[in-house]
């Protein structure tokens, strides 16, 4: 079947016209060209601000980065929430590194406030993290870390900075307090503690198959639970505990991806892997309850790994709250039988 059309219906030629096309030639900028307060330049001043803070602030030019980011933020629409919440973020920076660890703890508390999603939460949390860390508070730290690790619980390098913060802790525990605990265990009835009357023999058996076949984590806590106090009182105290448990907790985690990385992600897993044992080893503490804390570690990780936050989730105001009541109660169980 033909068609024919009438090529005046189109209104014009339909012959090809020829394009004259002109080189493109990119802009040649001088290293720098943004320093300079008279710089003409067709981009936002905003933006310009923010290149000179950056480039001061790896310079380590904190006084400057900070001059130049409040700057930018004066500039800033009230509803650009998305570039005000990474210049605060710029901001506090700034004071943590020039020790005005204050205005910097206020940004952070503010952004991690207004924070709903995983995005914008783990962002806000990093960086308080690094405000508590210069400022040296252990404690807030430690809180902040056990939020973090409530929304990534499968991240190994939150278990190794936790497992830090509980290692200063056990460094300025109480000396006798562990001894306490001991006596505490053994004679409070009301905990329901058995007390092993060869407890090493029991402990042979192979716990990865009976920590498997038990249908609650606290009974076989409750079992093992005078093994670990006598050896917390040996030690540092039950922060000692803790510590290992942390470490214990990122060597699993970097163990179960083993098989899924490769090149230098592996290498540097497998050195961390290889620094986390020279580190438990370390602390003096016998395979036997090493094993105990290792199986527990690994079967309390293993029915808690599927109650973390995903991206896009949105993240609850209260998470500090039930962080503060649930987390030692969640990954470490038996100690609410050595504080009872």
């Amino acid at each position: 079947m033909d068609f024919n059309f009438d090529e005046d219906l189109f209104g014009e030629s339909t012959g090809r016209c020829n394009l004259v096309t002109e080189d493109y030639t990119a802009k040649n900028c001088e290293q720098m060209w943004f320093i300079s307060d008279d710089v003409t330049s067709n981009e936002e001043p905003i933006q310009l601000h923010l290149y000179r803070g950056d480039t001061y602030y790896y310079k380590k030019d904190y006084d400057n980065a900070l001059k130049y980011y409040l700057l930018a933020m004066q500039l800033l629409h009230a509803n650009n929430l998305s570039l005000k919440r990474v210049i605060q973020d710029c901001v506090a920076r700034c004071y943590t590194n020039l020790a005005q660890y204050k205005d910097a703890e206020t940004i952070a508390v503010q952004l991690c406030e207004d924070s709903y999603y995983m995005e914008q939460k783990t962002a806000a949390l990093n960086l308080l993290l690094s405000v508590y860390h210069a400022a040296g508070k252990v404690k807030e730290e430690q809180n902040i870390l056990q939020q973090f690790i409530t929304l990534q619980p499968t991240n190994p390098h939150l278990w190794l900075q936790l497992a830090e913060t509980y290692s200063i802790e056990s460094s300025t525990c109480v000396p006798g307090r562990s001894q306490e605990l001991l006596e505490t265990v053994t004679s409070n009835s009301d905990c329901e503690i058995t007390v092993l009357s060869d407890p090493d023999s029991q402990i042979e058996k192979d716990a990865a198959t009976e920590l498997l076949n038990v249908t609650s984590v606290v009974d076989t806590v409750r079992r093992y639970t005078t093994l670990l106090c006598k050896w917390a009182s040996e030690c540092n105290g039950y922060q000692s505990l803790q510590v290992i448990s942390c470490l214990t907790a990122a060597r699993i985690l970097l163990s179960s991806v083993e098989h899924s990385v490769v090149s230098f992600a592996k290498e540097r897993n497998q050195r961390l892997e290889k620094e986390i044992h020279e580190r438990i080893l370390s602390m003096n503490i016998s395979d036997k309850v090493f094993e105990v804390l290792r199986q527990l570690t690994k079967y309390i990780i293993y029915r808690c790994e599927d109650e973390g936050f995903t991206d896009g989730n949105q993240i609850p105001k209260n998470l500090s709250e039930r962080v503060n009541r649930k987390f030692e109660e969640k990954w470490f169980p038996w100690l609410q039988f050595l504080d009872s």
